[in-house]
Parts: C-alpha cells; structure tokens; sequence
C-alpha cells in the first residue's frame, strides 16, 4: 500500500476492469449481479473522491458521451449519478470517506477512530488511499435467528392505548470463506482529499 502513488495509481477505467477481470478469476469466482433482463453485472462502491477522480477519466468521459442516447432524461456526467463500465456498475459512497478519515462516529475495523487505522496517510508520501468494493452476488449474509413477531402490549398506559412492537434477530455482514472475503474484491486507490 506504501507504493500508491498520487500520479499513477488514482481510479480509472483500467483499474475497474482490473478488479472484474479478478472477480472472474478468483477461487472461488465472485459471480455477477443479474438483473430483470437476464444482463450481468458487477457494482463498484466507491470512496467519494476515487470516483471523482474516475469521472475525469477521458475514457469514462468518451463513453458516456458516446455511449448513451442523445436527450436521454438519465445523463451521469451532467447529474452525478452512477457510471457504467465494463458492465461494471460504479457508484459513489460518500460513507467510505468517513471511515477512511476518523469523521465517523461508529466503531469497528474503520471506525470512529478510523484515522489511526491509517489509510488516510497510506499511500506514498503519506498520500490519502481510498477503498472500493467490487461485489457480486454473495458478497453480503444475511443471517435470520428469529423470524418477526408482533408483540402487542394490552397493559400499557393502564389499558387505553395498547403497545405494538415488532421482535427480530437478525445480522448482515461482509462474506468470509476460509478466512478470504467471498463475493468480492477490495481496491485500493489513491484518493487525495479535495484541498
């Protein structure tokens, strides 16, 4: 990670079919999304400032000019929304960034405290890196250890208004298998904060 430079290593259009091409080759494969029409695809979630700089790109700019139909109501490069590569869908995240730069307030492996955890002076020269998340199906688990259950409450406030309450157990998590992430490749990137 030392080796991220701020010149050669920001976002573009070879990373991102860099990371698909090593989803497709990963063991166990990182499968692709699949939607309503039957296409694949992959999703890029993106540091908010490794997806600025992939927006300056010229390749990703070509494409999006010449690739989408003229007076078409949905334009990425004039309304910020997501980008299209490689059918690799890319869309901004502007939580990494807090993560990555100690402003958030929840704990974990990037947490509150996130700034020690040095990415935010991990690159070259102490130069900001930013993450990305490639994901296909099963890079996500969603575990159910009690279905829902309504839960009605017939003595509260002295029996005039009844209580209502919905009970659940349940957890969603990043996908590990044999210690490896499943169902998805982290990128990391150089991603200088705006001055």
């Amino acid at each position: 990670m030392a080796n991220i430079d701020t010149t050669n290593d920001t976002l573009d259009t070879g990373i991102v079919s860099l990371a698909k091409r090593m989803a497709q080759q990963a063991d166990a494969h990182v499968r692709p999304l699949r939607n309503t029409e039957d296409e694949e695809a992959f999703i890029l979630f993106c540091d908010p400032y490794a997806f600025r700089d992939l927006k300056s790109d010229s390749a990703i700019q070509q494409a999006q000019r010449e690739g989408l139909q003229r007076g078409a109501k949905f334009q990425p490069l004039m309304t910020g929304g997501d980008l299209l590569w490689d059918n690799v869908i890319i869309r901004e995240i502007p939580e990494i960034a807090d993560f990555i730069d100690g402003t958030s307030g929840t704990n974990g492996v990037w947490g509150g405290a996130a700034t020690a955890d040095g990415l935010n002076t991990a690159g070259n020269s102490s130069s900001r890196v930013g993450a990305c998340f490639l994901c296909g199906q099963q890079a996500l688990s969603y575990g159910l250890g009690q279905r829902p259950q309504t839960i009605v409450d017939k003595d509260y406030d002295f029996g005039f208004q009844p209580g209502v309450a919905v009970e659940l157990k349940h957890d969603i998590q990043k996908s590990f298998f044999n210690n490896k992430q499943h169902g998805m490749v982290t990128v990391f990137v150089s991603a200088a904060a705006d001055s």
